[in-house]
């Protein structure tokens, strides 16, 4: 839904245009041997014509932007909280998890959407999946041979995952949950480490110890980047690493480092040099 343009019931509101368009509106109703004089009255700040224009003007503006709010609170791609919750509603959805944010219930609503074309569809398992716990934080489907799939799901390295991935099993085996046909293997995506070698040239001002801030900073910046099946690109982790302190950057990886549909890239052994100051 990113890649849509805003809807055309959102208004593009500016404050100075409305302004313009009241000032005008309130001259038009003038006779027209003084609107001259009045334009000129109305040019000042000071005067309180002008503040009631300003007072009225930022009042419609407000208005027209609840008016926003309202019309585009009906769209699965801009509601938030219980507006989102009453859209699951019209599509018999299962009510969000404890502490759910919106992005991961939205995302999962439009899977319940897609998983209405009938059972077997890979949004239903993917829809089901994410609805266990928090603690799922992706799934996908693999199609292993004829008749065999396997739902690979990726747990939080917080979650127990033994015990999260034989409840993963035992909610599949419920009739109103699997699926007359394909036999279904469940198991745990795996986390594929990253080895990352690299040496980091600042610039004049940046502080000494950037190597070790980037060095620190690179699991995150990667956990938050990596999907299951999503290679890593190396002109991605450049572009990621290169603050505005850095001048230049030399990794040692290969230019796409291949990860299979049943795999997540992780951190591995990461060691970065500072290489002084670039010239």
């Amino acid at each position: 839904m990113t890649t849509l343009p805003p809807p055309k019931m959102l208004e593009q509101l500016d404050y100075e245009n409305i302004l313009a368009e009241r000032k005008a509106a309130f001259l038009n109703s003038l006779p027209a041997d003084q609107r001259d004089q009045v334009a000129a009255v109305l040019a000042l700040e000071s005067e309180p014509i002008t503040k009631l224009l300003q007072e009225s003007s930022y009042r419609e503006l407000v208005l027209r932007n609840r008016i926003n709010d309202a019309a585009v609170s009906n769209l699965i791609a801009f509601a938030q909280g219980f507006d989102l919750d009453y859209i699951a509603a019209l599509f018999a959805a299962p009510l969000r998890l404890p502490g759910e944010p919106d992005e991961r219930y939205r995302e999962r609503l439009l899977l319940r959407i897609a998983s209405m074309a009938g059972m077997g569809t890979r949004e239903h398992y993917l829809w089901h999946a994410m609805g266990i716990s928090l603690d799922v934080i992706a799934a996908d489907v693999i199609r292993t041979a004829p008749g065999y799939i396997d739902l690979v799901v990726r747990l939080s390295d917080s979650a127990n995952k033994p015990e999260l991935l034989q409840q993963i099993i035992n909610y599949f085996a419920q009739d109103h949950v699997k699926i007359l046909g394909p036999a279904l293997n469940i198991r745990a995506a795996i986390a594929k480490p990253i080895n990352l070698k690299g040496t980091v040239y600042r610039l004049q001002s940046a502080p000494v110890n950037l190597a070790a801030q980037l060095q620190q900073s690179w699991p995150l910046l990667l956990a938050q980047h990596a999907k299951l099946g999503q290679s890593i690109a190396k002109t991605w982790a450049v572009k990621t690493l290169h603050t505005d302190s850095v001048a230049r950057l030399d990794l040692d990886m290969d230019d796409v480092i291949a990860i299979n549909s049943d795999e997540y890239a992780v951190a591995g052994t990461t060691q970065f040099t500072d290489g002084g100051v670039a010239w």
